[in-house]
């Protein structure tokens, strides 16, 4: 019988070659689209593998020597169960803990409120469709393109006491010229408004891709209605928002906790330790003074922040995803 079969394709190869050729080209065709097929999804896997691996390994690994004693200029590191973190929940560390959450927590809470309503407020305006919209967009967006480090140190410049240019205009305004970033009581509002200047354009986009995508028969109803542009802001608007609105919370959150070049690129956590967050202090405890067992537990701290914080939002987006979707 199989003898029979490869006389039949030798037939064939011999009488009608051409069509011998199409058959095999065919048949390696299927065979290679079998093999994609099988292979593509554990290509596509295999990056996020390692990404994933790339994530938890870093993770575990400073978790995991937040425990110990580390210091390489004295040895090897020794186990010491919680007493890198009682160290700071004490205050032992200086910079102290809850000075450096303080700091953090008003940075956040201040960034992402004031971001909030100015994006809300460009998202408003700009989501109208008029000449020249587009321009207006890029503009407002380049804000945003520029890395943190740059913008840190563009605006420092514009801070200096003697040639910085917001003090040459509060001249005029009949202002006295002050040390913006090294003032104790202005560093940190200072540092606030160079993250608002850069990441509220991100704020507005997002706000604006999230009311164009909003269903446009409740709003044609509310204006034949004769509603207000208030009424129709607060109980159409804001409650079909509120997805985006979270997103928008979720990456500001987690950017301004772990925030660390910018703050670092202004003051260095300076003056007096007005601006020093958690990230600073723990670059200054690992990086500085090789403590590396606080610098870790600086950090996981930070990481439980970002989670929980992380969690609650993610939480109330889905119970306001499906709210909009009843």
């Amino acid at each position: 019988m199989h003898r029979n079969k490869n006389n039949e394709h030798a037939a064939v190869s011999i009488f009608f070659p051409d069509a011998a050729a199409k058959i095999r080209s065919y048949l390696v065709r299927v065979k290679r689209r079998i093999i994609t097929r099988k292979t593509i999804p554990y290509l596509l896997y295999f990056p996020a593998f390692i990404a994933t691996v790339g994530i938890l390994y870093p993770f575990f690994h400073s978790v995991v020597l937040s425990f110990y004693d580390y210091n390489p200029t004295y040895g090897m590191p020794h186990f010491i169960g919680i007493g890198n973190y009682i160290d700071l929940f004490r205050g032992a560390t200086s910079p102290s803990f809850w000075l450096s959450l303080r700091v953090t927590l008003i940075y956040a809470f201040a960034n992402i409120s004031i971001q909030l309503i100015f994006g809300l407020g460009i998202a408003l305006l700009l989501v109208r469709t008029f000449r020249g919209y587009r321009i207006i967009r890029a503009v407002v967006l380049f804000p945003f393109m520029i890395p943190p480090i740059i913008e840190a140190m563009m605006w420092k410049l514009m801070y200096e006491p003697v040639t910085g240019i917001i003090n040459y205009i509060g001249s005029f305004l009949g202002m006295p010229r002050m040390g913006w970033l090294g003032d104790a009581a202005w560093a940190l509002p200072s540092v606030i408004a160079i993250d608002v200047h850069n990441f509220t354009p991100f704020v507005a986009i997002i706000l604006i891709a999230g009311l164009q995508s909003l269903p446009k028969r409740p709003f044609e109803a509310a204006q034949v209605d004769g509603a207000s542009s208030w009424f129709i802001l607060k109980n159409l608007t804001f409650p079909l928002l509120k997805p985006v609105i979270y997103i928008v919370l979720l990456f500001r959150l987690i950017e301004s906790l772990i925030m660390f070049d910018m703050i670092y690129g202004a003051t260095k956590g300076g003056p007096a330790n007005a601006t020093m967050s958690i990230h600073v202090n723990a670059y200054y405890h690992g990086m500085r003074w090789t403590m590396f067992g606080h610098a870790f537990a600086f950090l996981v701290i930070l990481w439980a922040m970002v989670f929980v914080g992380s969690f609650f939002i993610i939480r109330a987006w889905r119970k306001a995803l499906e709210a909009r979707l009843l």
